[in-house]
């Protein structure tokens, strides 16, 4: 895993020079070798479920810390979001400019502004509990790498408690302890959560922390809490908050449409309220809102495009903006089926799924963090690692040949579990 970890940073355009027109760039033998890391993964988390709890956990720990460590201590590689958006906390803490309505190339001339902007236009696009957590961190140093550390031992705060929900969800739902290693072992060792919430220290993994935390108080039948974890995780990306109808169904349910109604109003006037009060500091403006639009308006690109955004793309009428309704839709549909079904756990991941395969016109990798923890109480852990490839090799090209083979491992072990399933029937029979 350490030289793993330390070959994948061949990935970055910026850190190794490659060219495309190689036979085999290096970028394509490294994150080659990288993803040929899943099948010791695949190995190790299936051992994890055949030794002492107690051993395997300490493990699973003590390799997760040390991976940790040399993630912290690495500058982001395959992405500049953090730089950028420290860049722009440090001039609202330094030059008392709003995020919202600066954008990075105001500040170039900023010791911490990286040598390549690739987003030089556009203020900040996120929400003011990350903007302020940032600016918290830029007031307290004016080195651009104690920044990074610190904000990525945030991550790694969030990514424990993560851990602890996920192992308290599995521990409810009576899995034995030796199942709830081995998929903790797939998602504390795996590269993609590795490189999205700790080296790139991506604010997904704030979200990934919102759904497990409200995913257990709702399984604890705390419907009230469960919305208010999504409420507030909604103020890092705004696109979580379509989640809260899982909860709030479930609150009318319970306490019947009349008083479940009004908790619902209740607690949306406190969200309400709570907004107010975050986007104080930047003011409560419209013009707050310029690099969101402009995000969900104009970002987007066909080498970005996953197989289905990619078949809805390929509609004449189709362009950025219908293509994250159609998403956005198919989303909210699935997820209204999941509510009308009883089936909460599919509610909290397939929804995304869908948005993310199908309406993403810019999609990127640190968005499978919204998924992957509830996911792998879903799926097989093979299944997990074989999706996990387009995770971490989204920049290879061709994308079609990326897709193929991911299908194709998919079709296999489809396959392999129907055939060893149907032995045992056939001995008997």
């Amino acid at each position: 895993m350490f030289v793993l970890h330390a070959v994948f940073l061949g990935q970055h355009r910026f850190v190794i020079n490659y060219s495309d027109d190689e036979p085999l760039s290096r970028l394509h033998l490294f994150a080659g070798l990288f993803t040929f890391g899943l099948v010791p993964l695949w190995l190790a988390a299936r051992a994890a479920a055949r030794i002492p709890p107690v051993t395997s956990l300490s493990i699973i720990l003590v390799v997760f810390g040390a991976v940790s460590l040399a993630a912290i201590l690495t500058s982001p590689t395959r992405s500049q979001d953090l730089n950028l958006n420290l860049l722009l906390a440090k001039g609202f803490t330094a030059y008392g400019m709003n995020p919202y309505q600066t954008a990075p190339l105001m500040l170039q001339k900023d010791p911490w502004s990286p040598p390549s902007l690739s987003w030089s236009g556009q203020p900040m696009t996120h929400g003011p509990v990350w903007v302020l957590l940032l600016a918290s961190i830029t007031a307290c140093t004016y080195s651009l790498r104690m920044a990074f550390v610190l904000v990525k031992l945030t991550a790694l705060v969030a990514l424990a408690a993560g851990g602890i929900f996920l192992w308290k969800i599995m521990a409810l739902q009576g899995r034995a302890v030796g199942d709830r290693t081995g998929v903790l072992a797939i998602l504390a060792w795996n590269p993609f959560v590795l490189q999205t919430a700790l080296v790139d220290a991506h604010n997904d993994v704030l979200i990934l922390v919102a759904i497990l935390a409200s995913y257990l108080c709702f399984l604890t039948r705390r419907y009230r809490l469960s919305i208010m974890a999504l409420m507030l995780g909604g103020f890092v990306k705004f696109a979580l908050w379509p989640l809260m109808l899982v909860p709030v169904a479930y609150l009318v349910k319970e306490r019947g449409m009349h008083r479940g109604a009004v908790c619902a109003a209740v607690l949306l006037l406190s969200g309400a309220v709570l907004a107010s009060a975050l986007y104080a500091p930047f003011g409560l403006s419209a013009k707050n809102f310029a690099g969101l639009t402009e995000e969900v308006m104009e970002r987007g690109w066909t080498s970005f495009y996953w197989p289905g955004t990619a078949l809805l793309g390929s509609l004449p009428w189709m362009g950025i903006v219908q293509i994250r309704v159609a998403g956005l839709l198919m989303g909210l549909l699935v997820l209204g089926m999941c509510i009308r079904w009883d089936r909460p756990l599919l509610g909290y991941t397939l929804p995304y799924a869908v948005m993310l395969f199908f309406g993403s016109p810019s999609f990127h990798p640190w968005y499978g963090l919204w998924v992957a923890p509830l996911a792998s109480l879903l799926i097989a852990p093979a299944a997990l690692l074989i999706l996990s490839v387009p995770l971490i090799v989204d920049e290879l090209a061709p994308r079609w040949a990326l897709w193929i083979v991911t299908f194709g491992l998919l079709a296999i072990f489809g396959v392999t579990r129907l055939v060893r399933s149907r032995r045992p029937a056939s001995a008997g029979g």
